[in-house]
């Protein structure tokens, strides 16, 4: 659960259109039984900016 709220956040961030900076969640993972809770989950996070500073 705190995955998806955390990707639900992330969702919700604005970026910037000069320099233009975006974002992407590519990939979740974790759990190994479809029906119970994921000990562990991650996910993969893929950010893009024309600009330095954007990226800190």
């Amino acid at each position: 659960m705190r995955l998806g709220r955390a990707i639900s956040l992330i969702a919700d961030l604005e970026t910037t259109t000069n320099p233009k900076t975006t974002f992407n969640v590519g990939v979740v993972e974790g759990g190994t039984i479809p029906t119970a809770i994921a000990e562990q989950a991650k996910l993969y996070l893929d950010i893009r900016s024309n600009g330095k500073k954007e990226l800190g």
